[in-house]
């Protein structure tokens, strides 16, 4: 289903090495083939489409290209993002990638390859892990997390040389199938491709050479006994979570458990008062991860559904202050972003067949029947 764009509605459609502009009208006319990707809810970037040759190119009309298309519209309102904090953001889950990886973003200017990403500084590396599961609050508490501790080791004497790593405990290609992250991250601006994901890491490596000095763990409290990351259960020394406490971790770890609704709020609660002090711009993308998560995992305080805290209530209020500015009510933006977010979490359209079936497949073994139901002899 192609979604009607207003007038106003105006594309960029790349296709090989092409470029059109077309009006919102061409647009609603065309095929959905491929992806796209908004900047500030107002323009559309296709990258993708079918190579053809220059002959037959030249007679193909605009309205026959293959796109995909949303409407700008339909964007534009929930998450109004700050392009200068977003940036600070991505450069960061960058830097992150680097200590690990040593992979710098294609899209950087060289000179700021060479300042940013020294070849010769190498960094000490603490690893933050969401749980096995990677929903939604898991991966934001990661992120947010993350983010925030390199910050605070930077320019210090002592952490200068740490940087805190997110890794999200599934394999890259599982990230599609969990449609309501990929739409939040998506509209929050942050680069998919800066993420760190279990299945690039060589964790060998990473034992052997002694680079990762803590483990911190959001959104969970013991490492399951499958864990890739058991080698380094010696060495977390974080726990924030809201789970049953298992009380496997080391006795040495700083731990907050409590049993929020969800994580976010305590992650939030660490961070919410730097978010007021040093970020007073509006449209933080790291405070509208938060804000989503908490939201989700509380179905918006819906105390009759789901566990809520008042922890939870109070930071949804403070986030949502941080970011729109105005308080939570059933009118409010918070309730805008919520009803999206719960929409796209249903919202299977974009899946292909493999996965849906890589997304909820399920087998079953049992005796067989005969015509009639009766059980066979």
């Amino acid at each position: 289903r192609v979604p009607r764009p207003g007038p106003d509605f105006v594309a960029r459609i790349e296709v090989g090495r092409r470029s059109s502009v077309v009006s919102g009208a061409k647009v609603a006319h065309m095929r959905v083939l491929a992806r796209c990707g908004f900047e500030k809810g107002t323009s559309l970037q296709v990258v993708g489409g079918r190579k053809e040759s220059p002959k037959r190119r030249a007679g193909r009309s605009i309205a026959a290209q293959s796109v995909i298309m949303m409407s700008a519209s339909e964007t534009a309102s929930c998450i109004p993002t700050d392009q200068t904090l977003v940036k600070e953001v991505n450069l960061m889950l960058w830097k992150q990638r680097y200590a690990v990886l040593g992979l710098v973003d294609p899209k950087l200017d060289p000179k700021d390859k060479d300042e940013e990403f020294p070849k010769k500084k190498t960094k000490k590396i603490h690893l933050v892990l969401g749980n096995e599961a990677a929903d939604l609050d898991s991966v934001v508490c990661a992120l947010v997390y993350s983010v925030m501790t390199s910050r605070s080791y930077e320019g210090q004497s002592d952490n200068d040389e740490l940087i805190a790593v997110p890794v999200i405990c599934i394999p890259r290609g599982d990230l599609v199938l969990r449609n309501e992250l990929v739409w939040l991250l998506r509209e929050t601006g942050i680069d998919c491709d800066a993420l760190v994901f279990q299945d690039e890491l060589d964790i060998g490596q990473l034992q052997e050479s002694n680079s990762v000095t803590e483990v911190h763990l959001v959104d969970h409290n013991a490492l399951a006994q499958t864990s890739p990351f058991q080698g380094f259960h010696d060495k977390i020394t974080t726990v924030i979570d809201h789970h049953h406490d298992e009380n496997t971790y080391p006795e040495s770890a700083a731990t907050t458990i409590y049993p929020t609704g969800s994580c976010a709020t305590l992650v939030g609660e660490r961070f919410a008062d730097v978010f007021a002090t040093k970020n007073k711009e509006k449209g933080d993308p790291l405070v509208a991860l938060l804000l989503s998560a908490v939201a989700v995992d509380t179905q918006l305080l819906q105390k009759e559904v789901t566990r809520v805290d008042i922890r939870d209530e109070r930071m949804l209020k403070k986030l949502a202050e941080l970011f729109f500015d105005e308080r939570v009510s059933l009118d409010d933006p918070v309730s805008k972003l919520y009803g999206k977010l719960k929409q796209k979490r249903g919202d299977q359209s974009a899946l292909s067949t493999p996965d849906l079936l890589r997304r909820d497949y399920k087998q079953w073994r049992g005796a067989s029947f005969r015509g009639g139901g009766k059980k066979k002899d």
